[in-house]
């Protein structure tokens, strides 16, 4: 970060070593083209948020609900199993609203040990 006529500038890198031939053809579509728009669209929000705060304190603004209707029945019924095999009620709030609002990769690479941490 350094200061800049408007601001601040912000600057990263990311350096990246492919472990096989794949890797070698993924990785700039990966982190040259879906990861730069996403550390761009992530390092705006960000600035807008610091520009205009609101109340919430959320710079991302409000969470998306992935699973609703249908969909999420077998999230209640596992919640409910836990719940009948004595599991703590806030818990299981917890791992229902992560499972209900995370983004389809935090779900995908979700670390229970991790989760329990938080």
């Amino acid at each position: 970060m350094t200061p800049h006529a408007s601001g601040t500038l912000l600057s990263y890198e990311v350096t990246v070593r492919p472990a096989t031939l794949l890797g070698s053809l993924v990785i700039p579509i990966q982190i040259g083209l879906i990861s730069r728009r996403r550390f761009e669209r992530a390092f705006r929000q960000i600035d807008d948020f610091l520009q205009h705060p609101v109340d919430s304190r959320v710079p991302f603004g409000a969470e998306r609900l992935f699973i609703a209707g249908e969909a999420s029945q077998p999230v209640r019924d596992i919640a409910r199993e836990l719940l009948e095999d004595g599991c703590p009620v806030d818990l299981i709030e917890r791992l229902v609203h992560f499972v209900s609002y995370a983004e389809d990769d935090e779900v995908a690479h979700l670390r229970p040990h991790a989760l329990a941490d938080q």
